[in-house]
């Protein structure tokens, strides 16, 4: 069984969502959205490395972005 997402983590990736949902319907991408984006992956990234899936993966979970 993998360890839980920490609540952060949960809340970053929700905000990615919101933006990447956003931009696919058609809204503006501002610089400052562009920004934001940027901010939220790396926050992501650094969790990721922190959180880690239980036994037998050895892997770490999937990001939502991949750069």
């Amino acid at each position: 069984m993998g360890l839980k997402e920490p609540p952060e983590l949960h809340w970053i990736r929700a905000q990615i969502r919101a933006i990447q949902h956003h931009r696919l319907y058609g809204a503006r991408f501002t610089e400052q959205d562009r920004i934001r984006y940027e901010v939220l992956c790396r926050r992501e990234a650094e969790l990721l490395q922190r959180v880690r899936r239980g036994p037998g993966t050895g892997r770490p979970p999937t990001p939502s972005v991949h750069y």
